[in-house]
C-alpha cells in the first residue's frame, strides 16, 4: 500500500510539474522581445498560454505583474497589483459613492491597456457574491462583471 501511495503521488507530481508552461522555448522570440523591452527589471517571470495569448507573470519594482501577448508579440494588456488607497481619487470616490459602495473591496489592480490607457480593477463581494469593476480614470465605471476573467474577454480582441 506503501509503495501505490508513494507512486501515485509521484505520478501527481509529474504531472502538476508537466501542466506547468515555464519553459521558455515556448514562447516565440518576437514575445521575450516585447517582454525584455517593456518590462527590463523584470523577475520571477513564469510563461502560460491562456485563450491563445501568451501571458509573463511576474515581479515588477516589487508588484506581482502581469502581461498578455499574442504569438506575433504584440502587447495587449498589463495588469499590476496595486491598493485601493493607491488608486486615483476619482476612482475611489466614484467606487464609494456608487451603487457597489457598500461593497468589500477584496482586490485592487491598474491595468495598462493597448488601446485604452490605464484602467483600474476592483474585485469587490457581498456575501457570496462577487463582481469586478473597470473604472477609467476620472471615475467613470466601464465594466462590472462576474469575474476579472470576464473582463478580459471584454477588453482584449
Amino acid at each position: 500500500m506503501k509503495r501505490l501511495t508513494c507512486w501515485l503521488l509521484s505520478l501527481a507530481a509529474v504531472a502538476m510539474l508537466a501542466s506547468c508552461n515555464d519553459d521558455k522555448t515556448n514562447v516565440p522570440a518576437s514575445v521575450h522581445d516585447t517582454f525584455a523591452a517593456m518590462f527590463p527589471r523584470a523577475t520571477d517571470v513564469d510563461w502560460e498560454i491562456e485563450r491563445g495569448y501568451f501571458v509573463a507573470e511576474f515581479y515588477d519594482a516589487g508588484s506581482d505583474t502581469e502581461a498578455w501577448f499574442d504569438a506575433s508579440g504584440k502587447w495587449y494588456l498589463t495588469q499590476i497589483e496595486s491598493y485601493f488607497l493607491a488608486l486615483p481619487t476619482a476612482v475611489r470616490s466614484a467606487f464609494a459613492a456608487g451603487e457597489y459602495g457598500s461593497w468589500q473591496v477584496d482586490d485592487a489592480d491598474r491595468l495598462e491597456h493597448c488601446d485604452l490607457g490605464t484602467l483600474y480593477v476592483l474585485d469587490i463581494e457581498r456575501g457570496a457574491r462577487e463582481l469586478t469593476l473597470c473604472y477609467d480614470a476620472e471615475g467613470n465605471l466601464l465594466h462590472a462583471e462576474p469575474s476579472m476573467r470576464a473582463l478580459r474577454a471584454k477588453l482584449l480582441p
